[in-house]
């Protein structure tokens, strides 16, 4: 059974990744290419909202997943459509970017 998303704020996922290793869960940017190449997250997988049905056998299902975008709202429908697609333990940055920054 899967859950719902869950929506983490910007320092609840700098927590997460200082004490994951980053090969324990799977950073997605659902941004667009210009966005990604002016500024990502270290070890985000840069997979465009619009792709994400297209590209989701590059994640792996039994990870947990943390999305973000810009400001939250692609990221919180890439989330709802991963969780849809059968993975569990996904994640949704608050804020996206903007947020960390």
């Amino acid at each position: 059974m899967t859950t719902a998303v869950k929506s983490i704020t910007a320092d609840q996922s700098r927590a997460y990744m200082d004490r994951v290793a980053p090969q324990e869960y799977s950073l997605i940017d659902g941004r667009q290419e210009w966005e990604y190449r002016e500024f990502h997250l270290p070890g985000s997988r840069h997979i465009p909202l619009a792709d994400l049905l297209d590209r989701i056998s590059e994640i792996e299902l039994d990870k947990p997943v943390l999305v973000y975008c810009l400001s939250g709202g692609r990221s919180r429908a890439a989330a709802s459509l991963l969780e849809g697609q059968g993975f569990e333990d996904v994640s949704d940055m608050i804020g996206g970017i903007m947020a960390w920054q």
